[in-house]
């Protein structure tokens, strides 16, 4: 029979040759079964990242607790729960990590012992501090963690915190709830993504200068003599190549550069099935060569998420270099330190393109129709390369922390292999300061108002009134609605001439708002949220606390592409939507 199939088995039987491929015994370990299917997602490498984590949650609300199991479950290395606050019989309808047996004791002991019986691995800790107090007294101990997640933390408390973090470049996610609505966002100065893992990444093939050992293996095969079967299990990518090539010499040698000239090559892929109709005569391959000119035949240039990152890395060693001059002072000097991985890998690989004008190999080939033993050759090609990249990338890395006085071996070899393998998904995730974020541009502020005059209330009127209810509390103590008063609603007034105060402050630097929406949010807005009362529904909580949880694992593995606006859920109308 004919074995047509999509290589996975293939592809599994090699993976421990290649340098970044997994290395697993025979026989799974206890905690290989455990995790298996997570260990599918970020592999061995972001499992270890996750297990060394240290996590802080501030505020053991039904959100924060909910956010922290989700990041228990997968084996968080440590997290510390702190909280002032004491079991309320409101905890227990919204919080599943209290029990109603403990009213009364510390919220964060509580919290912290329910949620370290879900995984052994982890260790909990607790603290019953007040979140200002321990700012003033111990400042430093909260820069010692690998993630702080902040959830219903005063805004006053959340500028001074923020600010530290931000400074040590620890990552802050921010995290409010008011009944039906939520908000979230990631406060990062520097975050680098080392696997962004993209949906449909586009085939590293450099079929426009095509490795050596490929052409030959090419030219070995001979389309016009194969048989049935061989010529319909004959690897797509070897077809697109012959044909090409056929469509290059008749071309002077150029390399298709527009839709028409792709079109052509298509062509004569298609010219070259035999369309037959007996056992082995299914060409899928054929169409597969023919469906792949759209993505593998595209000119190959310089990624500009790469493009940036080259040029951080060169205003990094500009700067450093003026600072190491022995004619600046000395101060300024002693301020030129190590820089991080990621800055030395960069600027390694700007060398590497400026050298070869290609990054290295990423060493992978896409699934395909093929027979097993011309796929395996193909792969181990491409690998072959990938590996000889690798290693003229690792010596001109050691060139470069030599230069800087560095050690030669300041990188992991692991570290290395992982950055070469997706050196063209490498990007540097960046946001402004919680202060920044918490005050937006008045011109930002100017066009969300008028787009809500013209299509009615959007996240951005929550938004403003969120940030109103926080001043709100600081003026009384308590939030809009948050009273044994039957009459709640008579917050709506003070809260109503909050927001317009917000919305002024925030519009003052313009020349002129006249231009703007109104500044006083809808009167329905107002009433749902003193109905809210500073509420905390579980189910919201829940779904904000799986959100959280994943943008903090990417965080933590630096795998995928964290989310930098500022979002809010509306559990009534089941939106997710960015505030600007």
């Amino acid at each position: 029979m004919s074995s047509t199939n999509n290589n996975n088995n293939n592809n599994k039987s090699n993976i421990n040759s290649h340098p970044v491929g997994r290395s697993r015994s025979q026989l799974p370990t206890p905690k290989a079964k455990k995790y298996d299917r997570q260990l599918r997602l970020w592999g061995d490498h972001g499992q270890q990242a996750i297990e060394q984590a240290r996590v802080l949650l501030i505020g053991a609300n039904a959100v924060g607790t909910e956010t922290l199991k989700n990041m228990v479950l997968p084996g968080v290395g440590s997290f510390t729960i702190m909280d002032h606050r004491r079991v309320t019989e409101e905890d227990c309808g919204s919080n599943f990590f209290v029990e109603l047996a403990r009213i009364g004791e510390p919220r964060a002991k509580v919290c912290a012992e329910l949620l370290r019986e879900l995984n052994e691995d982890v260790i909990g800790d607790f603290l019953e501090d007040r979140l200002d107090v321990l700012l003033q007294r111990d400042p430093g101990f909260f820069t010692g963690f690998s993630l702080v997640i902040a959830s219903g933390v005063r805004h006053s408390d959340l500028l001074v915190l923020s600010d530290l973090l931000y400074d040590r470049d620890v990552p802050l996610i921010v995290c409010q709830q008011h009944g039906m609505l939520a908000t979230c966002q990631l406060v990062a100065r520097e975050h680098f993504v080392w696997e962004a893992h993209p949906d449909n990444p586009l085939p590293d093939l450099r079929l426009e200068n095509p490795l050596p050992e490929f052409v030959a293996f090419c030219d070995a095969q001979d389309l016009s003599a194969m048989d049935s079967q061989r010529h319909s299990h004959t690897p797509w990518l070897v077809i697109l190549y012959k044909f090409l090539s056929k469509w290059r010499q008749a071309n002077a040698g150029k390399f298709p550069s527009n839709y028409a000239e792709r079109q052509a090559v298509r062509q004569l892929i298609r010219s070259g099935e035999r369309g037959e109709s007996d056992l082995h005569g299914d060409e899928e391959n054929w169409r597969q060569a023919q469906s792949a000119v759209t993505t593998a035949l595209l000119p190959s240039k310089l990624p500009s998420n790469v493009n940036e990152l080259f040029k951080l890395a060169d205003q990094f060693w500009l700067r450093r270099q003026q600072l190491s001059d022995s004619s600046a002072p000395s101060e300024d000097r002693q301020a030129a330190v190590p820089p991080s991985n990621w800055l030395l890998l960069c600027r390694t690989l700007a060398e590497f393109y400026r050298q070869r004008g290609c990054l290295p190999l990423c060493g992978t080939l896409p699934d395909m129709v093929s027979d097993s033993d011309r796929y395996v050759a193909l792969l181990n090609i491409y690998r072959r390369a990938a590996d000889a990249d690798l290693v003229e990338f690792s010596r001109l890395l050691r060139v470069v922390c030599l230069d800087i006085g560095l050690s030669a071996d300041s990188v992991p070899a692991s570290q290395i292999a992982l950055f070469c393998k997706n050196a063209r998904h490498l990007r540097l995730v960046k946001t402004a300061s919680y202060r920044e974020l918490s005050r937006p541009l008045p011109q930002t502020v100017a066009r969300c108002l008028e787009e809500t005059a013209e299509a009615g209330p959007s996240p951005f009127w929550w938004y403003l009134l969120f940030h109103a209810c926080d001043r709100f509390h600081t003026e009384f103590g308590r939030f809009p609605g948050d009273t044994d008063d039957v009459n709640f609603l008579a917050d709506a007034g003070q809260l109503k001439l909050k927001c317009q105060q917000l919305a002024q402050d925030w519009l003052a630097s313009l020349a002129t708002t006249s231009a703007a929406g109104p500044t006083s949010a809808p009167e329905d807005l107002l009433h749902e949220l003193c109905r809210f009362g500073r509420a905390e529904v579980h189910s919201v909580a829940a779904w904000m606390g799986g959100v959280l949880s994943q943008e903090g694992i990417k965080l933590i593995t630096g795998q995928f592409v964290p989310e930098t606006r500022t979002m809010l859920y509306d559990a009534v109308s089941q939106t997710f939507l960015p505030v600007f």
